[in-house]
């Protein structure tokens, strides 16, 4: 089993990857004009061209929305920023990312778009940490946890700056201390609860302890009438939120779903026609379908598989416009990527153990 210097020493390494990726993409020799398109969700910004490279790497993807909710706290200029009700509503529903900038920065905006890098990065650390935590739990070589950094969904995210590893770094650790040996009920719900406010589908961690028997702290297997209330305290909170959320900008996040959901299978297949970069997009697919039968061959009792399966579901409900591109797939399927990568690290990376010590036999469960 991996000691705690090896744990740290994956840490820093994953944490030496996300910094050198994030550095390298807003180097200035890394950026070109980026003329934005008419159609673009902040209005404001429309037919702009933006050459500054840190500011691209909002512009890119959901660091905007980030970078625009940060500084608008209390959502007063929410349908103004992103030119609808509806639009307003969806983004302001992944809120922790926003708010934790706002505070990290006491609310400068010209500060917030570093404190968004920060807060990547230092989610990518804390992602390798509980891939390598889960690692040890197997007694698998903590060696490969940084590679989590390298998943697709983690590539975009630290390219974007958006709120996907800090709901899976959440997420991850808060079932984590749930399931340890010596349970840390409070953080661990306060960390779910961070997690579901970070990105909307993370509230399936709270679902996956649930189903797979660790609804209460220390057993080992429960029903679902003697699940603990508290890992109702995800649900709400978002729904709370959702309330404050339309009682500000007079809409639901559901209410501009159009090309995100449709009928199963559906979104993928009509996307195939119009799909970009399609190598990069096919070995990303690949890889989500290897990690699906990864987990249903070997770790599908266990609550990180249940939680890799209940977003395998999510995609197959997912629309056209999230099956575009790998960029956009791969994000809210980075639970099913990393439940993958640590089946397949568990399966298959050779095992050491110290001089005159028996290896120790692979658990069953995370």
């Amino acid at each position: 089993m991996g000691s705690a210097r090896e744990l740290w020493r994956a840490v820093v390494v994953g944490l030496v990857l996300a910094a050198g990726l994030a550095i390298v993409l807003v180097a200035p020799w890394q950026s070109v004009a980026v003329h934005v398109g008419a159609d673009y969700f902040v209005p404001a910004l429309r037919g702009e061209v933006v050459t500054d490279p840190m500011q691209q790497r909002l512009v890119f993807g959901d660091g905007q929305p980030m970078f625009e909710l940060a500084q608008d706290p209390t959502l007063a200029r929410a349908v103004e920023t992103f030119g609808s009700p509806a639009m307003a509503a969806y983004r302001a529903q992944r809120i922790a990312v926003p708010y934790a900038a706002w505070a990290l920065t006491l609310g400068r905006p010209a500060l917030m778009p570093a404190a968004l890098g920060v807060l990547t990065v230092a989610s990518a650390g804390a992602l390798v940490a509980g891939v390598a935590v889960l690692l040890r739990r197997r007694g698998a070589p903590l060696f490969w946890a940084p590679a989590a950094v390298l998943l697709p969904g983690a590539l975009t995210s630290i390219a974007w700056w958006g709120c996907d590893l800090p709901a899976v770094a959440a997420g991850l650790w808060g079932a984590l201390l749930w399931t340890s040996a010596r349970p840390r009920r409070l953080a661990a719900v306060l960390l779910m609860v961070v997690a579901a406010l970070a990105r909307e589908n993370m509230a399936l961690v709270p679902v996956a302890l649930v189903l797979a028997g660790h609804g209460r702290p220390g057993l080992v297997r429960c029903s679902l009438r003697q699940a603990s209330p508290a890992l109702l305290a995800p649900f709400v909170a978002l729904a709370g939120w959702l309330a404050i959320v339309h009682a500000r900008v007079g809409a639901w996040p559901w209410e501009r779903s159009d090309g995100a959901l449709d009928l199963p299978l559906r979104g993928l297949l009509l996307a195939a026609r119009v799909v970009q970069d399609p190598a990069v997009s096919a070995l990303a697919l690949a890889g989500c379908v290897a990690a699906v039968v990864l987990v249903v061959r070997w770790e599908r009792r266990s609550w990180l598989g249940v939680l890799a399966l209940l977003h395998a579901g999510l995609g197959v409900v997912m629309g056209e416009l999230v099956w575009e591109s790998w960029r956009y797939f791969s994000r809210p399927l980075l639970p099913l990527l990393v439940a993958g990568l640590v089946v397949g690290i568990d399966r298959w990376a050779p095992k050491t153990a110290p001089a005159g010590v028996a290896a120790l036999p692979r658990p069953s469960t995370a």
